[in-house]
């Protein structure tokens, strides 16, 4: 497509009377609506047109019907509208409150066409209804786009409109039209089906469609089709309709039953419901200074939960210094990332003897490819455990009152209290942080915090404070990680203000318009579809690009600049770069020959947060950071700037990835690299020269 072709997209709204599909269409078409009576009826069709990329929409929003049977003057326009416009994609609107009762419709348009996204309306009230769907279980089944919408988030509709070219392209929807099972009526579908296609009926319509509609008794298309074939051929259809009446009694009432049977499946398996207890509120989530110190609380007690299980800090600590080392030490040796780290170390030991016979083999298998599987894994268990919790939250009711709680704090610093809950996961890790801010309605907002929350510093991070301040000697180990935290902290508040502040786009006082849902325990399959979904999201589309990162790393620290295998990691690819880049470090106050493994060190990071401290000590050969930063020669305030960097520069490669996955926008991904870096090397430099004004280093 060139750059000013412009391709015309028809669309077709359809769906029951009262699903919010008029609203939705005036949302999608900003409002910007020709209304006029379809040719020879007194039905009004409202007309659209936007453009979308290089898209030209021209949208209809049909009367609403509960099915094509013919008997309204609405049912009659909705279908010659259907055939007359030959639409590129349908619309399918259900009403999430009650959806097995506006699924019926959906069901009638996918036995004619595949080109048809399903939408649900008013999905901001389905919670405190005490409905759950699984609106990608749906959409897997079915085969065709399933849109969530809400008319409170603008998010929602860029995700419609790029379903409509996704099916419009080609790119989703079913390849044929549905087909269901009828049973008994099956061979009489088939027979009449038999009979059209040896007519060679001339209409562009499924043929087993025709059947169906015939056997219902669609009057209308009765004529067209009688007129068509002629009467020795219509008498064949006339015959096989009696028999079907003669043997089944009213199989327009039969088909009608197999297509709510069909839709009552999927909803059994789909659509969960529990009983809601209304007036089940506590007010003290509601008192803003109260409630957001409840609510930091049990953030805390989560987050404590999820770094033990995952890492065994900092229950391990709590316990050592209990004098309770056994429990301290079995936390640590049982905990996810342990385990997965003796399993990754069991299977290289397996092929332990490529080492010597064929290296190169081995170190792309051990360090390359299941390195780079290791590199998901290690994320897998945090990011489970983070989403489990945050879905179990949410669907609880808890979430929302969190928001409330935290709400009157954060507007003043340019955010709404729908932030807090991406704020605070962002400390146990970034990826699962960045996939949080889907559900903030406010598209500026969420922008905002996608940019900025990768100054958080996750749980990675904290390998790498512990690791330097332990090679402090003239600064207080707890005070160092105090510092990062604190000012990581004040860099994303200050950042996420001066975005909200000086943004020409974005001059609201920020709102918190939330529906507070009443109590409830959380369903077990509810959760389940919601963490496996967004999980599997991120394995799919982040863990690819970490595993190819891991192995160009890979090999750029194997191999010199003349290709050939290196066991030295001083004499590949990576540390020529690096050597040539070792300016990146004069702004932190490192210089000298060694300076280039420090700047190694932060490329390396950018895969990995974990792989700054292991590059050090490989490439240094030492088994600790207090004697590697010795043979490094850097001193304490030389590692209180590199400290403060590495807590705020760029993100790891699957926060990146996250990025790019929720924006689909490679200039925002970078922006992102950009203003980490620039706003890391800022920071790191003004606090290494103005604790060098009050402390002599030499």
């Amino acid at each position: 497509m060139g750059d000013h072709e412009v391709k015309t997209v028809k669309v077709v709204f359809i769906g029951q009377p009262n699903v919010g599909k008029s609203s939705l269409f005036n949302l999608v078409t900003k409002s910007h609506v020709e209304v006029g009576n379809w040719p020879g009826k007194t039905v009004v069709v409202h007309k659209g047109e936007i453009t979308y990329g290089s898209y030209q929409l021209i949208l209809y929003d049909l009367p609403g019907i509960y099915g094509f049977s013919t008997l309204t003057q609405e049912e009659i326009v909705a279908r010659e509208a259907i055939l007359a416009e030959k639409p590129d994609v349908i619309i399918v609107v259900a009403d999430s409150t009650i959806p097995e009762r506006t699924m019926s419709i959906l069901i009638q348009v996918l036995e004619l066409t595949g080109r048809v996204v399903l939408v649900f309306s008013k999905t901001d009230l389905t919670h405190s209804k005490g409905i759950h769907i699984d609106y990608r279980g749906i959409e897997k089944e079915l085969g065709i786009p399933v849109v969530p919408v809400s008319i409170a988030s603008d998010m929602e509709m860029e995700d419609l409109l790029k379903a409509i070219i996704d099916v419009a392209e080609g790119r989703k929807g079913r390849r044929e039209p549905l087909r269901i099972d009828y049973n008994g009526l099956n061979e009489y579908i088939d027979s009449i089906e038999d009979v059209l296609l040896k007519a060679g009926l001339p209409i562009d319509l499924p043929s087993r469609w025709i059947s169906i509609r015939l056997i219902e008794g669609d009057k209308i298309l009765e004529e067209q089709v009688k007129a068509i074939i002629g009467p020795a051929m219509w008498s064949r259809i006339e015959d096989t309709v009696r028999e079907a009446h003669r043997l089944l009694g009213d199989p327009a009432a039969k088909i009608t039953e197999a297509r709510f049977k069909l839709i009552s499946e999927i909803s059994s398996r789909h659509i969960a419901k529990v009983k809601i207890k209304h007036g089940s509120t506590v007010s003290i989530f509601y008192r803003p200074l109260l409630g957001t110190i409840i609510s930091i609380g049990i953030y805390l007690l989560v987050f404590t939960l999820v770094f033990t299980i995952n890492t065994g800090f900092p229950l391990n600590i709590i316990f050592s210094a209990l004098g309770l080392d056994s429990i301290a030490l079995l936390l640590e040796e049982y905990s996810f990332s342990s385990l997965v780290e003796k399993a990754f170390t069991f299977i290289t030991s397996l092929i332990q003897p490529l080492s010597s016979s064929n290296p190169i083999l081995y170190g792309f298998i051990a360090d390359g490819i299941l390195g780079g599987v290791a590199s998901i894994l290690v994320f897998l268990p945090l990011i489970l455990l983070m989403v489990l919790i945050q879905v179990i939250i949410e669907d609880s009711g808890l979430m929302s009152r969190l928001a409330v709680s935290s709400h009157a704090f954060l507007s003043r610093l340019g955010l709404s209290g729908h932030a807090f809950f991406s704020f605070m996961l962002g400390f146990g890790c970034n990826v699962p942080a960045i996939l949080s801010t889907r559900t903030n309605p406010n598209s500026l907002e969420r922008l905002r915090l996608i940019l900025t929350l990768s100054f958080i510093p996750c749980q990675a991070r904290l390998v790498i404070l512990l690791a330097f301040t332990s090679a402090t000697t003239r600064f207080s180990m707890g005070l160092l990680i105090a510092l990062s935290y604190i000012t990581a902290i004040i860099v994303f508040m200050s950042v996420n203000y001066l975005l909200y502040r000086f943004s020409s786009m974005d001059k609201k006082e920020p709102q918190l318009l939330i529906e507070i849902p009443a109590y409830h325990r959380p369903l077990a399959r509810v959760v389940y579809w919601k963490t496996i979904a967004t999980v599997k999201h991120f394995v799919k589309k982040a863990g690819s690009i970490i595993f190819t990162g891991s192995i160009i790393i890979w090999l750029l620290t194997s191999f010199t600049p003349t290709l050939s295998y290196t066991d030295n990691i001083g004499e590949s690819i990576a540390a020529v770069v690096s050597k040539n880049m070792q300016f990146i470090t004069i702004p932190l106050g490192i210089t000298g020959e060694s300076a280039w493994i420090i700047s190694m060190a932060i490329i390396t990071g950018f895969i990995a947060k974990e792989l700054v401290v292991s590059t050090i000590l490989v490439a240094t050969g030492c088994e600790t950071m207090s004697s590697a930063m010795r043979l490094l020669g850097l001193n304490d305030l030389q590692l209180l700037s590199l400290t403060v960097f590495t807590t705020l520069y760029i993100p790891c490669l699957a926060t990146v990835s996250a990025v790019y996955e929720e924006t689909k926008s490679i200039k925002l991904a970078f922006s992102v690299l950009l203003l980490t870096s620039s706003t890391a090397y800022i920071v790191a430099s003004m606090l290494y020269h103005i604790v060098s004004l009050f402390i002599g280093f030499h």
